[in-house]
């Protein structure tokens, strides 16, 4: 426990809002809510590129790293498309009802602390940015993450859609 909080005593305090703030956004993402199709995409553009410029100031943006970040983000939005239950989402007006979901909560404090703990990791071990072993594994997950994000908007657009088609055949 004294070394948990010796590691948080050099957090610097702006870590502690970006946190808050991330868990007061996933929150009200939790409770239905309505927003127009620019910003259903949104956040999931700002999180993905925020998982790419991670792997930037990390490791470096090399074919590599780039090449494993973007088979994590393929593999995931493959398998979110695929396996994950469509939302039921309603449109009027240019606005979406969109059902309440802990998914972006869960996927953005997932982010948090996955970064949290890659740079804890980098600044406590020598030469670890180098290690492809550690290297791809981030770089997998951080496209993971960006490609869950991309396919739920997805769905919800789609979803949205589908709903607007039936309604107005009907």
């Amino acid at each position: 426990m004294t070394h948990l909080l010796t590691i948080l005593s050099y957090t610097p305090n702006w870590v502690f809002l970006v946190l808050a703030g991330l868990i007061y956004l996933g929150l009200k993402l939790c409770r239905p809510v309505s927003m127009s199709g620019q910003r259903i995409i949104l956040l999931p553009v700002m999180m993905t590129l925020l998982t790419l410029m991670s792997i930037k100031t990390s490791f470096g943006l090399t074919p590599t790293s780039g090449a494993c970040w973007f088979a994590g983000l393929a593999a995931a939005l493959t398998l979110w498309l695929t396996l994950a239950p469509t939302p039921r989402v309603t449109s009027v007006a240019g606005q979406y009802l969109l059902p309440g979901s802990p998914v972006p909560l869960i996927l953005m404090l997932a982010i948090f602390v996955s970064r949290y703990l890659v740079n804890y990791s980098l600044a406590t071990t020598q030469d670890l940015s180098e290690r492809a072993l550690f290297v791809l594994p981030v770089c997998l997950v951080y496209g993971a993450f960006g490609g869950i994000f991309i396919a739920r908007a997805l769905k919800l657009l789609i979803s949205a859609r589908s709903q607007t088609s039936l309604s107005s055949q009907g």
